[in-house]
């Protein structure tokens, strides 16, 4: 999707098989867990202009999310979540918007 909407990205996974198949097919994709500074620091977290999280866990998500924020205040965090249970929890980690997957994916 950020593809066609001409972004550059990278994605950053830990599920080594998601990973091999992502890069099988092209896409920019590295292993790793996106709640360490030293992952977000070498994919360039400094040179965003914006970020994007979909991470099924909202524990997982909120981690991601004050990982960026103590590197980076400034940068809007956009968060899609298939569990909203805990919505009101990722703004206060960082995310900027949050959209609920089930409203994202209604017409």
């Amino acid at each position: 999707m950020l593809e066609r909407q001409g972004f550059e990205y990278i994605a950053i996974d830990l599920d080594p098989n998601r990973v091999r198949n992502a890069r099988q097919a092209g896409d920019p994709i590295v292993y790793g867990d996106g709640a360490h500074g030293e992952i977000l620091d070498a994919v360039g977290l400094q040179a965003c202009r914006r970020t994007r999280h979909y991470v099924a866990d909202p524990v997982v998500s909120t981690a991601h999310l004050r990982a960026v924020r103590e590197l980076r205040r400034d940068v809007p965090i956009l968060v899609r979540t298939q569990d909203d249970s805990r919505l009101d929890e990722l703004p206060r980690a960082g995310a900027t918007e949050v959209v609920p997957e089930d409203v994202r994916s209604q017409p």
